[in-house]
């Protein structure tokens, strides 16, 4: 890399180990005041400290200065200063533009961590687990971060941790990782116990422990990690281990704002959007979305637009919402583009424009982004690109998600074969090609089996919860706590028949999470369409807007209360096309959940 090109601000990823503070550069060029009458020239300034060119790259400066660092820094590297060999490798790793820069940066920085740096085994080890600008390699990773452990790096002991929990780059062992977090953790390590809260929330590589993650996340909290407030958050607002409570949920996530984290504030207009733990004000979330989104914040952009186009909470914006779209795709987000994409080629809120919804996917596609092979699979297969749709090019990008071992290809792949399209159906097929690759590990393939027993297909495949609650248990592992408790409620509601079925699932229903709400009653829609009846019928009863005996049946007077329901919010037309279509089930289930 030249040293003559302007540096991009950066950030060392860790304090360089210079054992005592170094003087400023205000002290080090400070000197005595000549006697009067003397002619003594001025003593020479000292040399920059390390930490001070550090500072000169970090902050970013005139060309001449970050040249000036730069050369100071390879001077000092020349000479075998470790701290210099590392910030120098530091800074090459994040700016490099040719394989060249790339191998110098791993070559200082691997000398530095011989001569002692760990700070420099660290950075290696994260070059590598993440793939920054080399191949992903988690096996060298993990021996970097080995290196540093063994050098008393707390930092490089969690990644440690970590991947062996994981089994990432190493064979699993989660008994040792667990000791090595919990060590961690006992020490005060505010992110081992952030770790340690986490896993316990999740339920996949150790059991769920509601009552762990809670007493670790907060731990965490107090030792002044942000992200501890917000995972707390989460898990009461969605009953992860704990009673569902919107109160505290919301204390929490007005917690993580206080204390300056990254999604605190999109947390919190979620909150007022759908009145988690306060009196629903989408007027406040919304203002607190088109502030964040103004700000450049990615993620307020994208919840903004899906809030605008929607027309669920608020009156419809197709206008706003597609112009928020562009923006962070003009941002380089793939997320956006995506949608886009996707609005395009179904004409879902705006004119259905086929061409540019290609060129869209596949531009997605250019960047490296799975899904977009996936969507351009799909789109081809079932004619989405009008004229411009191709089966076969259909096959070649689902071929191409496979060689890259897209988890979500295998599912595309088994439906396919399910519903006989660009191959011969067979529903047996399609069932041991999911529970292949579940069983090897594949949660998304684990995911649609689930579902598939659950629900059924069609025609072609009936529901069966026996088979349903089998694989739930066998591959719960892979799934999370959160999956596997939502999945649960939905067998037992798809399967639900009598009265008595129907009341007990109300009453679970009652205890759910909101967007777990308004999942279940989509899906009832279509699954068990007299569940989804009686869920909104019990909820209009407790609103007093029906009536009439709970019996699941779409009488004239449950029809008239769903109106009311519906007109009481925007897109209230919608429930004109009849309670039990699409559009209409949508709607009623953001009215059943939010605020309640």
């Amino acid at each position: 890399m030249s040293l003559q090109r302007l540096a991009i601000s950066f950030a060392i990823s860790a304090p360089l180990l210079m054992g005592t503070a170094l003087p400023t550069l205000a002290q080090t060029t400070q000197t005595a005041e000549p006697p009067q009458g003397s002619q003594t020239s001025p003593a020479p300034q000292k040399p920059a400290s390390v930490s001070e060119l550090r500072k000169v790259l970090q902050d970013g400066g005139s060309q001449e200065a970050i040249t000036s660092a730069l050369q100071q820094l390879q001077a000092r590297a020349d000479q075998g200063d470790r701290n210099a060999l590392h910030v120098l490798g530091d800074y090459l790793s994040r700016n490099a533009s040719s394989g060249e820069d790339r191998e110098k940066a791993i070559d200082l920085l691997t000398k530095a961590g011989q001569a002692g740096n760990s700070w420099s085994y660290v950075r290696l080890g994260d070059v590598f687990s993440q793939g920054a600008g080399v191949e992903r390699d988690a096996a060298r990773a993990f021996g970097y971060y080995s290196a540093a452990a063994d050098g008393g790096n707390k930092v490089a002991q969690l990644a440690v941790a970590r991947a062996l929990i994981a089994g990432d780059g190493v064979a699993t062992d989660v008994e040792r990782g667990l000791a090595l977090l919990t060590g961690l953790a006992e020490e005060g390590d505010r992110n081992a116990l952030l770790a340690l809260g986490d896993l316990y929330s999740r339920g996949t590589t150790v059991p769920l422990d509601g009552a762990r993650a809670v007493d670790y996340l907060t731990r965490a909290a107090e030792a002044g990690n942000t992200a501890a407030h917000t995972r707390l958050g989460e898990i009461y607002r969605d009953g992860i281990g704990v009673p569902v409570d919107p109160a505290r949920s919301l204390a929490a996530f007005q917690a993580a704002q206080a204390s300056g984290a990254a999604t605190a504030d999109l947390r919190l207009a979620e909150a007022a959007l759908w009145g988690v733990g306060e009196t629903q004000d989408v007027e406040k979330g919304v203002r607190l979305l088109r502030e964040q989104a103004s700000a450049g914040n990615i993620g307020a952009m994208l919840l903004l637009s899906e809030v605008l186009l929607r027309g669920e909470l608020v009156a419809a914006n197709v206008a706003d919402g597609m112009k928020l779209l562009e923006d962070a795709a003009a941002k380089g987000n793939v997320t956006a583009t995506l949608r886009l994409a996707e609005a395009y080629r179904t004409g879902a809120y705006v004119k259905r424009d086929t061409a540019k919804a290609l060129q869209l996917s596949e531009s997605a596609a250019a960047a490296g982004n799975p899904a977009a092979l996936l969507d351009l699979a799909r789109g081809h297969m079932d004619g989405e690109f009008g004229r411009l749709s191709n089966r076969a090019k259909a096959a070649a990008y689902l071929k191409q998600a496979e060689e890259m071992n897209v988890p979500a290809a295998t599912v595309l792949a088994a439906d396919w074969m399910l519903r006989g399209q660009g191959m011969r159906m067979d529903v047996a097929g399609a069932l041991a090609k999911l529970e292949k690759a579940a069983t090897a590990g594949n949660a998304d393939a684990a995911r649609r089996l689930i579902t598939l027993y659950r629900s059924g297909s069609g025609k072609m495949l009936k529901p069966n919860p026996v088979k349903a609650r089998a694989a739930l248990s066998a591959y719960a592992p892979l799934l999370g706590a959160t999956f596997v408790t939502r999945e649960e409620l939905f067998i037992s509601a798809v399967a639900a028949a009598s009265r008595a079925e129907f009341a007990a699932l109300a009453e679970a229903f009652k205890a759910a999470p909101q967007q777990t709400r308004v999942s279940l009653l989509t899906t009832l829609r279509w699954s068990n369409a007299n569940a989804f009846v009686y869920l909104v019928q019990d909820e209009l009863q407790t609103r007093g807007l029906y009536k009439g005996p709970l019996n699941g049946l779409l009488t004239r007077d449950t029809i008239r209360a769903i109106g009311t329901l519906c007109d009481a919010g925007p897109s209230g037309e919608r429930c004109r096309q009849g309670p039990l279509t699409g559009d209409a089930a949508r709607l009623i289930a953001v009215r059943v959940a939010a605020g309640a």
